[in-house]
């Protein structure tokens, strides 16, 4: 059967046939969909070199196609497609995130935002019903998006205390020193690939597809979920303690700890059986399939292109206001050196420190002494902050580098009094250091990196592009010398900030 439809002056047309409105939803947002990778390429670029170079998140790659294919499985209970208008908000909402987050370099916030258009997207072309049945294949597109990050030291926590534990059940002589495992032969160190943060993301992503392909009920799908995150964690606990093991008993003849792909890629396996079987468990109480409801009336052709094209200019003008405003660049050269910071009583020396920054449009090097006390001091600048040059990766510390613990807490004139976190790290060499290290965007200090972060995209969403800077300094623990005491007496000897930015100021007009 076929209904009627009309146009904008109300002269009747050819009804359209039942497959109609899903060509006319295809086609749709297959444009949308490539607007929006085309528009806010950035985004998509940068997910898909994690998932290339990074063990963590190579799922990652697979979550669009698993989605699809769920959803492909389940279209014949899917309901007629329709345009719906309300869908114009979060995807509006959406746009303007992923503009805040390019604006402060947040990859994060940008490809969360970037999934959400896209999702927004289908609602829109598809309406509500078929929303609300796609909500898991939806919720596995976020799984394109590198993230879990913030949860790594926990997890390295909880797999160094777990693996300790099992491993000396099962015989083997080792102690834990933080995140290092001492045993007879050797020491290892639970690295963040040892966290099992891969291990935890692809099982909760299986488990996801399950509960929707087997049409699990919310309470039982939430339920699925944690055991499978609890067997995934499990899991990567008896990996490292049955590395711990082998290396331990061994005396050092198996080099497990070295390259354990192998080892790896056998506890994968064990995990997706484990789900298969606990799968059955969970699949006796299944939802019935929805009711595919009739199809509506068409919407006029004029008020749908208009909506259509509403849709299309939310990513098309974040893209265009990322290139024409956000990323203008502001024609200012950078200073072949940066002044040294003036510290009264203290020697300056040549810096011969292992710290290594980031490429910046400008860098200097400077060591300071007093008596048995020195400091070596890094100062970074950048004429702009612009994609793949922030100035919080300025201070990022370099591979190997690792912090030992907090040592105090500084408030000096040169971060304008702010609190400085003063932290005893070990270099890669195996050295001892204090560190604290600080910020700077146009006149204004920051010891926040979060902070620096929301100053940067307001003053980024209007067009102003400042200089910036970090400072990172750093006192050797050399011999019998408290590290900690001469950071704490160079920082109550140095200049304000607001001294050396304007003697920086100076020299740029010079």
């Amino acid at each position: 059967m076929t209904e009627q439809a009309s146009i904008g002056l109300g002269r009747p047309v050819v009804a359209a046939t039942p497959g109609a409105p899903w060509r006319q939803a295809l086609i749709a947002y297959g444009v949308f969909a490539l607007a929006v990778c085309a528009l806010l390429w950035p985004s998509l670029a940068d997910m898909a070199q994690q998932w290339t170079t990074s063990s963590t998140w190579r799922h990652g790659a697979l979550a669009a196609p698993l989605a699809l294919g769920l959803i492909l499985l389940s279209r014949r209970e899917a309901a007629c497609p329709r345009f719906w208008p309300p869908a114009l908000i979060p995807a509006g909402a959406a746009a303007f995130m992923w503009l805040a987050g390019y604006a402060g370099n947040a990859a994060i916030v940008e490809q969360l935002a970037f999934v959400s258009l896209l999702i927004a997207g289908a609602i829109f072309a598809f309406g509500p019903t078929n929303a609300k049945a796609w909500a898991i294949p939806f919720a596995l597109l976020f799984f394109m998006v590198p993230f879990g990050e913030i949860v790594l030291p926990v997890l390295q926590t909880i797999a160094a205390q777990g693996a300790l534990a099992l491993a000396n059940m099962l015989g083997a002589e080792a102690r834990l020193d933080g995140r290092l495992i001492d045993t007879p032969k050797g020491t290892l160190l639970i690295a963040p690939s040892c966290a099992g943060l891969n291990f935890l993301l692809a099982a909760t992503m299986l488990a996801l597809a399950y509960s929707h392909f087997a049409r699990l009920s919310a309470g039982r799908a939430v339920a699925f979920v944690g055991v499978a995150a609890a067997v995934a964690i499990l899991a990567n606990i008896a990996r490292v303690a049955l590395i711990i093991t082998i290396t331990a008993r061994s005396g050092g003849a198996v080099e497990i700890a070295a390259d354990h792909f192998g080892l790896s890629l056998a506890f994968y396996g064990i995990i997706l059986l484990a789900l298969a079987a606990l799968a059955r468990r969970f699949a006796g109480a299944q939802t019935a399939p929805p009711a595919t409801p009739a199809p509506t009336p068409a919407s006029r052709r004029a008020g749908a292109a208009l909506l259509f094209a509403a849709l299309v200019s939310l990513p098309t003008a974040a893209g265009a206001y990322a290139r024409f405003v956000v990323d203008r660049a502001p024609g200012v050269i950078a200073p072949a050196s940066l002044p040294p910071l003036n510290a009264p009583g203290w020697r300056i020396l040549p810096s011969t420190n292992e710290w290594d920054v980031p490429p910046a449009d400008s860098t200097t090097r400077i060591a300071y002494a007093q008596g048995g006390a020195g400091v070596e001091v890094v100062a970074a600048y950048l004429t702009y902050e612009r994609r793949g040059t922030e100035t919080t990766a300025l201070a990022v510390p370099p591979a190997g580098w690792r912090k030992i613990e907090n040592d105090s807490t500084l408030h000096p004139p040169l971060s304008g009094y702010r609190p400085l976190s003063a932290d005893l790290v070990e270099s890669a060499a195996g050295r001892r250091f204090a560190l604290t290290r600080f910020y700077w965007l146009g006149d204004t200090p920051f010891t926040d990196a979060r902070a620096l972060k929301l100053a940067q995209v307001g003053r980024r969403l209007r067009g102003r592009q400042d200089p910036a800077g970090a400072f990172i300094l750093l006192a050797p623990a050399d011999d019998d010398a408290s590290p900690g005491e001469s950071l704490a007496a160079f920082l109550a000897d140095a200049e304000p900030f607001a001294r050396w930015r304007a003697r920086l100021r100076d020299r740029l007009r010079g």
